[in-house]
């Protein structure tokens, strides 16, 4: 079933039992959204941003919504064809390395991309940037970029996977950073950080584990 986020935060606002707080509610739902997504890498961040050859020297711009590459596969490589609609056979794979080795090897010289010369090829992130060894100087293909995204929270009367999976999650983790934020003491702060920790381990996956370890995975004899 859908939760939006509209329903998360009237949840939150009927616990406080307060209607003069929208402002803050909308902010505290903000920071623990964004929160949530770097706990972990989650399926539902993984995105593909593709560029043509002909506009790449040396350097690569990241996607604006970059988090992390995917390391679930090879990040960069580059794909034979123009055609940016179509997954086609791949051409070459980039090994992500340290800007300062990139640095080093264009220093080193032989900085020219050709299959030819059997040079291995390298990428590295920084700042903002792909940066990439060998230089490119192919025009009749693209390079795809597989990486994590930073969601966009949903609009209020949205959802999506974490809404609707760990919509528990949000509010518990809302209600505790609201509780300072309104300058008040709450008693139920303890109970809401247990609530938040149950919520956590089940989103996670982690009631699972706790559930079958100790005794009962002993063998004995």
């Amino acid at each position: 079933m859908a939760t939006t986020v509209t329903t998360i935060k009237t949840r939150i606002k009927n616990i406080l039992n307060r209607t003069d707080i929208d402002t803050h509610i909308d902010s505290a739902f903000s920071t623990v959204y964004e929160a949530l997504q770097q706990e972990r890498d989650w399926k539902k961040q993984e995105a593909v941003e593709r560029t043509l050859a002909s506009t790449v020297t040396y350097q690569i711009s990241l996607p604006s919504d970059y988090k992390s590459p995917n390391p679930s596969v090879d990040p960069l490589i580059r794909i034979e064809g123009t055609d940016l609609t179509v997954s086609l056979v791949p051409s070459s794979f980039y090994e992500m390395t340290s800007f300062a080795n990139i640095l080093l090897r264009r220093k080193e010289g032989a900085d020219v991309d050709s299959e030819d010369t059997g040079t291995p090829k390298s990428f590295a992130i920084y700042i903002d940037k792909i940066e990439i060894f060998p230089k490119n100087l192919g025009t009749g293909d693209h390079f795809v970029f597989q990486y994590l995204k930073t969601l966009s929270e949903p609009a209020s009367g949205s959802s999506d996977w974490f809404t609707n999976h760990g919509f528990d999650l949000l509010m518990y983790d809302s209600l505790i950073y609201l509780a300072p934020l309104l300058g008040e003491v709450d008693d139920r702060v303890p109970v809401w950080t247990i609530k938040r920790v149950d919520a956590f381990n089940r989103l996670m996956g982690l009631d699972i584990a706790l559930r079958y370890a100790g005794q009962d995975l002993v063998m004995y004899g």
